[in-house]
């Protein structure tokens, strides 16, 4: 059999109202999508997201259609096998599957495919014949019926309002038949198919649910220990530092310093040879200082202290 390439063959209308409301026309088999292009500063529409559905494929698209079948020939053929079966049919479509016609629910053998007919050879009449076929639109179905009995405001308002879950099985051929009764206003039901995988998101259309999940985690942690080995480290009697401070300002001659201010800055240091003093003057305060070291300090190194990201732990014994 040969390929098919798919193709649009004609829009129509290819203009219509700013309002909406225009009825178009696509000969085209497959899953389409529509937007139309305002004149002027307006551009491309924005469609709703509730525009989109998933088909049986797992496409997206806002609508779907069909081969059409315009006639069958012969009508009549042989129970064992070999007829010479003719469909001829318009706008059908191979991308997302090969070509496959069932006789009795049994392959016919495809010989060609053109662009409006397929010839395919008919197989031998199965032992068992079915009485109902799934039909050709892709819809495999079975029955349900759901229920209320009082008036409600409200199809979701009773649990009866919907049938019980129905499992589906891939490559199985279901029927379902629908009986639908309502005794005021107009009648109203909904057929749902739920996919258990999807490529599909919510934000992307209203036919897919998100899910969620809740993760637990559990640790056990540990105490790190670590092992410190200080070589050549001795006590020794410490020195203190010793620093002479020289403060020079005018205040003195006039033996007016009462107001006059400074403050003294180090880095926090507790023993050993200290940095320099810094120094801050309050503005206003015509005062200067000279820091100098007399004495270097020295620790006893009775015990040390460890730096551990910023954070200073309790001095630890040697």
């Amino acid at each position: 059999s040969s390929k098919i390439i798919p193709k649009v063959t004609e829009i129509i209308p290819k203009y219509g109202s700013i309002n909406g409301a225009t009825r178009l026309t696509i000969k085209r088999e497959g899953h389409h999508n529509v937007s139309f292009i305002l004149d002027s500063d307006y551009g491309r529409s924005f469609p709703q997201k509730v525009a989109y559905f998933v088909s049986s494929l797992n496409k997206i698209s806002m609508f779907q259609t069909y081969a059409e079948v315009t006639m069958i020939s012969p009508s009549e053929g042989s129970t064992q096998r070999g007829t010479m079966l003719t469909i001829n049919e318009r706008f059908f479509d191979q991308t997302d599957f090969p070509i496959r016609v069932l006789v009795g629910g049994q392959g016919c053998d495809i010989l060609n495919v053109t662009e409006n007919s397929i010839c395919c050879k008919t197989p031998p009449k199965p032992d068992i014949l079915r009485t109902v076929y799934p039909g050709g639109r892709g819809l495999k179905l079975e029955v349900r019926i759901a229920y209320h009995s009082s008036t409600a405001n409200s199809y979701f308002s009773s649990p009866t309002q919907r049938s019980d879950e129905i499992l589906l099985q891939k490559g199985k051929e279901y029927y379902i038949e629908i009986l639908l009764q309502e005794y005021r206003l107009s009648a109203f039901v909904e057929v749902g198919l739920y996919q258990h995988r999807s490529v599909y998101t919510k934000q992307q259309t209203e036919d897919s649910v998100n899910e969620e999940q809740v993760i637990k985690s559990q640790s056990t942690t540990f105490q790190e220990i670590q092992v410190i080995t200080l070589e050549n480290w001795e006590a020794m009697n410490a020195t203190s530092e010793v620093r002479k401070i020289m403060v020079t300002t005018p205040c003195v001659e006039a033996d007016s310093c009462s107001l006059y201010q400074y403050r003294l800055i180090y880095n926090m240091e507790k023993t050993g040879d200290f940095d320099l003093l810094g120094y801050e003057v309050f503005e206003g305060n015509n005062v200067t200082l000279d820091i100098r070291e007399q004495t270097k300090g020295k620790p006893s190194l009775d015990t040390f202290t460890l730096n551990w990201d910023g954070i200073t732990p309790q001095p630890l014994t040697s």
